[in-house]
């Protein structure tokens, strides 16, 4: 089976993310599993504010019967809003969630044996397997619900970034300094974003990819949720290191002049990037070849399992022109 071709470099990421928003709507297996009743995240977010509201008063009961731990209330009162912030914007909490509900949709068609059947239409097993995803993720507009509530999707995060870039420039005398730390702000927006759309991309590939190897819907839900966490926690960590190396390094070659050190910030946005992209660009080959590995064309299949992909692929090569069978007749007068 041959590799996707893609026109551009890097950029698997924007092809997918492309054909996520533009799901297969007109399809009968994208409504099939889009208009499924999912009452989980509304479940779980009641249930999260009930806790928070019984905790909250058990805290502030105990912080007045007992005066000595209402320091302790204080910071308790102000680490768990910032770990809920970290949790909800973060992306390992959708992205697990989103993995798992892929993974146990395609598994429970396998179990019922309706995705071999959904495999002979006319989209094939890739198809399939990409419009009941894309139908899960759409579920009550949940990708959408998402989008919207990502700081940098709205006014909320160039806001913030603005407001902090207003406390540095008022609380940072020298220029110099005053100029990387901006710099560090405004780095934090693509960086958000980055992670918002390449762990939905990796959502979405994890999930359709375990269910080909797991043998019943329990074990791809945990396989599903597990793989995603280890990818994710990897990057991570590939991050931090990169982040811990990468001054050491320019220290050394450039010296730690305050124009190599504003070079940082960018350098740091492409390897978080560039780190996601190549596990994306992995997790994708190895989908494709798991449910296209047949193929005889392959780059066929894809567009006709995945319509939205057909503008990132390079073009077919145009047929050869027909023989003719008629022979000319030269008159020559």
């Amino acid at each position: 089976m041959t590799r996707r071709r893609l026109n551009l470099p890097l950029m698997l990421t924007w092809t997918l993310w492309n054909a996520m928003k533009h799901p297969p709507v007109d399809s009968p297996i994208f409504r099939r599993a889009a208009q499924r009743v999912q009452t989980f995240g509304r479940r779980a977010g009641i249930t999260l504010v009930i806790a928070l509201v019984v905790f909250y008063a058990v805290l502030l009961l105990s912080a007045h019967l007992l005066p000595a731990l209402k320091q302790l209330f204080f910071v308790i009162s102000l680490a768990i809003p910032a770990g809920l912030f970290l949790l909800i914007y973060g992306s390992i909490a959708y992205g697990t969630l989103w993995t798992s509900a892929v993974s146990v949709e395609i598994a429970s068609e396998r179990e019922s044996g309706a995705f071999d059947l959904l495999c002979l239409s006319p989209p094939g097993p890739l198809g399939a397997a990409w419009a009941l995803g894309t139908g899960c993720l759409n579920r009550d507009q949940a990708l959408q619900r998402i989008a919207d509530f990502q700081p940098v999707g709205s006014w909320r995060g160039p806001l913030l970034v603005g407001v902090l870039i207003i406390f540095v420039v008022l609380s940072s005398p020298e220029r110099e300094e005053r100029t990387v730390q901006i710099l560090y702000l405004i780095a934090l927006l693509p960086l958000f974003y980055f992670d918002y759309v390449q762990s939905a991309v990796m959502s979405i590939l994890v999930g359709m990819s375990i269910p080909t190897i797991a043998p019943t819907r329990l074990d791809a839900r945990l396989w599903a949720s597990g793989a995603f966490l280890f990818l994710k926690i990897s990057i991570y960590l590939l991050f931090a290191g990169a982040m811990l190396a990468v001054p050491r390094l320019f220290d050394a070659l450039a010296g730690s002049e305050w124009y190599v050190q504003a070079l940082l910030p960018p350098l740091y946005v492409a390897l978080f990037y560039l780190f996601h992209e190549i596990i994306i660009d992995i997790l994708w080959w190895l989908l494709a070849r798991r449910l296209n590995a047949e193929a005889k064309h392959p780059d066929a299949a894809l567009i006709r399992a995945i319509p939205a992909l057909l503008p990132a692929l390079d073009p077919p090569p145009p047929p050869p022109a027909p023989k003719s069978n008629t022979r000319e007749v030269i008159i020559e007068l």
